[in-house]
């Protein structure tokens, strides 16, 4: 196999690539932006757990 071979069937699979990414990009980016709420709210449900004991640090003068 020559070297332009195999170059054209790596350049025409990452194109098909390309074209699917760019005609799905709409769809991929709700999904990203779904998940980045779901983590946001996760990450703040965890932290709200943990702010009794940063208060009761905060008040014996122990928390910088």
């Amino acid at each position: 196999m020559k070297k332009t071979e195999i170059a054209t069937k790596v350049s025409r699979k990452f194109n098909k690539l390309a074209f699917g990414v760019r005609k799905h990009s709409p769809e991929i980016l709700v999904a990203f932006g779904v998940a980045g709420t779901v983590v946001s709210a996760v990450m703040a449900c965890k932290a709200t757990t943990k702010i009794s004991t940063i208060l009761d640090k905060a008040k014996e003068g122990t928390h910088p």
